[in-house]
């Protein structure tokens, strides 16, 4: 998440690039940090040897998840079908599976699509999860401390800011580590 000052200032002007950077940096906090507070490298795209698996849903599951009102709004917003919009990689068949995501904003709708997010994340909680690489490499993590304070900073939000700090402190305590040693 290399940050080019100027331009990122002007595109956080919008509130949809604002959003998708706070998503970002949401799931970097709930699923890549460590509880040291340094940054795993990766999560795989596949669970149970199917990629996709944890990320996608049928349009059954999400009738069953969201009440009619919700899933109304789910399939206008996510691009939902019955054969479903994700593919499998080596022949391109569609999968029954649908990924969510979303090809124009629906202010109207925002209150209500936080509410289907949560339910979905809950949901997803009892799947089998991607497996986690947990390298912690410190290049990257360099890059990741650097944007969370420069997006906090930029964002206003403190909290974001203090997410970089921790990262940085997990480098700190390693230092003085060396330096006992």
């Amino acid at each position: 998440m290399p940050w080019k000052g100027p331009l990122i200032k002007k595109c956080f002007k919008y509130e949809k690039y604002r959003e998708v950077v706070e998503k970002v940096i949401e799931y970097v906090k709930r699923d890549l940090t460590s509880k040291e507070g340094a940054f795993y490298s990766a999560e795989d795209a596949d669970s149970e040897g199917v990629e996709g698996k944890f990320y996608t849903f049928t349009l059954e599951e999400l009738k069953n998840i969201l009440d009619e009102e919700e899933f109304k709004i789910a399939n206008k917003v996510y691009n939902l079908f019955e054969e479903g919009n994700f593919e499998e990689e080596a022949t391109g068949e569609k999968t029954g599976q649908n990924i969510l995501y979303k090809t124009q904003d629906y202010d109207e709708y925002k209150e209500k699509l936080e509410v289907i997010r949560e339910k979905l994340y809950k949901f997803r909680e009892n799947r089998i999860r991607p497996l986690r690489d947990e390298k912690i490499l410190t290049d990257w993590n360099g890059l990741m401390i650097a944007s969370l304070s420069r997006a906090g900073f930029i964002l206003n939000n403190s909290e974001i800011h203090q997410h970089g700090k921790e990262g940085s402190r997990f480098y700190i305590e390693l230092i003085k580590g060396w330096i006992k040693a």
